[in-house]
């Protein structure tokens, strides 16, 4: 699951897609070309069945898609805050003793999923309805009890 995670991470935030001789055998309609750099594994690393490992790709157009596809989350709160002048219902968030329970666990969830999201897979676009929680959740609260003061 870490190398997983970290394979995930380069490709979308550094472009840098990993390649392995295993992955090669098993998707060959996804892996047609040979990679850019590879090497053998040294004996005494066991990975599987992994004996070399390289770097298949690079592509700048996928950091692109991912940073906006991970600044697309905060569009619609900022928005709806801006045009509802609640920039002041913010400084809630950096106060949670203040929040509820529900709230506290949303926002928390939120950004966490929003954090984790380049990390997660290959395709950040399918990880991007994580983040509702807060979209859904906490910013209309924020609006709500900005309204009730």
């Amino acid at each position: 699951m870490v190398t997983k995670t970290v394979a995930a991470g380069s490709y979308n935030l550094l472009g840098i897609h990993f390649w392995t001789d295993v992955h090669a055998v098993k998707l060959p309609h996804f892996y047609p070309a040979a990679p850019v750099w590879s090497m053998a594994l040294p004996a005494w690393i066991h990975f599987g069945n992994v004996r070399q490992i390289g770097i298949y790709s690079f592509d700048p157009l996928h950091v692109i898609n991912t940073f906006v596809l991970w600044v697309l989350p905060l569009v619609p709160p900022a928005l709806i805050l801006s045009i509802s002048r609640r920039w002041t219902s913010l400084k809630l968030l950096l106060s949670p003793r203040r929040l509820p329970l529900a709230i506290q666990v949303a926002a928390l969830a939120g950004f966490l999923f929003w954090l984790s999201q380049p990390f997660a897979g290959y395709s950040p676009w399918r990880y991007l309805g994580y983040v509702w929680p807060f979209v859904w959740i906490v910013v209309p609260w924020l609006i709500c009890s900005q309204e009730q003061k």
